[in-house]
C-alpha cells in the first residue's frame, strides 16, 4: 500500500488533493472507500452555513471496506463492509472541540465535519460510529446512501408513533426529507408532506410521488404541529418548523444538529438522532430499488470537484482505491 491517496478537501471551496494515508487513532480503523455521497450537507459546508475547519476532507456519507485495525479497534470489523451508522463518542475524537449546547458533550458530529469523510480513497474513522452492511442491493454504488436512508428510515418511523390523529410534517426538501417521505409511504404505510424554502428539487420528488410545499404553507392550518422532523439547515425554514409546534409538541432533528444549535423554544421536546443503523437504510434502499433510486441520484466516475449546485439530490462518487502503479493498491 503506498502512502498518499487522492481526497476532496474543504478549503473555502472544495479541490482534489494528493495526501498523506490518514493515522489510525486508537478505536478507529481503516477503510478503503469504494463510494461516497455528495449532498446538501456538503454543499451547506461550501456556502458557508456549516463551520469547518480548512483542511478537512469532505463527505458524511460512503461505504467502504475496513482494511486495517486500529491499537482497541474491535476485531470483528476485520474486512467487513461498513458505512456510519451512529454518533461516535466525543472523546473518540483527537480534534474534538467542545460546542455550546448540551448534546455535544454525550456525542461528536458526523464525518466530514470535525474529523475525515468519505470524499478520499481511504478514510480513518471511529470504530463506535460505523455498523456493518449485510443487506444485498442490486447496485453496489447505492450503498454510498446508507447513511442518509437510515437517517430518513428513522425519522419516518418516529413520526408515525405520534402520527394518529394528529398534524406532523418534515422540514427540508433534500434527500434526507424526500427519503423520509418515501419511507413513509413504504414502510410504514402514511403519507409525510415535506415543506421547504427551496423548492429545487419539488419536480423530482413530485415524479416519485412526494409533497412538497412551500415552508410559508406550514402556518396554513388552524392546528399546530404535533410533531416534526427537521432535516434542514437553513435558519429560517428551522425557526418556521418550531413556531409551527404546539406547546408540548416534539421535535427530532437530524444527526448535523449536533454540531449546529437549532432553534430553541422550551415548551418543546428536542431529540436528536444518534442512531441509524447502516443496514436499516440498505433496507429502505433496496424497497426503493434502482427506477426509484436514479432519479434522486447523478453520478460522478471519479473523484473531482463537484458541480455546485448539485443536479440531483445527492452526486455519489466512484472511489476505489488506485491499482499498483497508480498509487494505492
Amino acid at each position: 500500500m503506498a502512502s498518499t491517496m487522492r481526497a476532496l478537501i474543504y478549503d473555502y471551496d472544495t479541490r482534489v488533493v494528493e495526501k498523506p494515508l490518514p493515522p489510525i487513532p486508537r478505536g478507529w480503523v481503516l477503510v478503503r472507500v469504494e463510494w461516497a455521497a455528495w449532498t446538501g450537507l456538503e454543499e451547506a459546508i461550501v456556502a458557508g452555513h456549516l463551520g469547518v475547519e480548512p483542511g478537512v476532507v469532505l463527505g458524511h456519507a460512503g461505504y467502504g471496506v475496513v482494511v486495517e485495525l486500529g491499537v482497541a479497534a474491535p476485531s470483528w470489523l476485520a474486512s467487513k463492509k461498513v458505512a456510519v451508522g451512529r454518533l461516535p463518542a466525543p472523546y473518540t475524537i483527537p480534534s474534538y472541540r467542545k460546542r455550546l449546547w448540551a448534546l455535544i458533550d454525550e456525542i461528536a458530529p458526523l464525518p466530514g465535519i470535525v474529523y475525515n469523510g468519505w470524499l478520499a480513497e481511504y478514510t480513518a474513522l471511529p470504530s463506535s460510529a460505523l455498523t456493518e452492511i449485510t443487506i444485498s442491493l442490486e447496485d453496489e454504488k447505492y450503498y454510498a446512501l446508507s447513511t442518509p436512508a437510515a437517517i430518513a428510515m428513522v425519522a419516518a418511523h418516529w413520526l408515525a408513533t405520534r402520527a394518529r390523529g394528529n398534524r406532523y410534517a418534515v422540514v427540508g426538501g433534500g434527500l434526507v426529507a424526500i427519503m423520509a417521505s418515501l419511507a413513509a409511504q413504504e414502510v410504514y404505510g402514511y403519507e409525510l408532506t415535506l415543506y421547504s424554502s427551496d423548492l429545487r428539487w419539488e419536480k423530482i420528488a413530485e415524479e416519485l410521488g412526494v409533497n412538497m410545499e412551500h415552508i410559508r404553507r406550514l402556518g396554513d392550518h388552524t392546528r399546530p404541529l404535533a410533531a416534526v422532523f427537521i432535516a434542514t439547515l437553513d435558519a429560517y425554514d428551522s425557526y418556521r418548523a418550531v413556531e409551527s409546534v404546539r406547546h408540548d409538541g416534539d421535535i427530532l432533528l437530524h444527526p448535523v444538529y449536533v454540531h449546529e444549535t437549532p432553534p430553541i423554544l422550551p415548551r418543546c421536546s428536542y431529540r436528536l438522532i444518534t442512531s441509524f443503523p447502516a443496514d436499516t437504510g440498505a433496507y429502505l434502499l433496496r424497497k426503493l430499488g434502482s427506477r426509484k433510486l436514479e432519479k434522486l441520484v447523478a453520478v460522478m466516475d471519479t473523484l473531482e470537484k463537484p458541480p455546485v449546485p448539485r443536479p440531483r439530490p445527492a452526486l455519489i462518487v466512484k472511489i476505489g482505491a488506485r491499482k499498483a502503479g497508480k498509487g494505492l493498491e
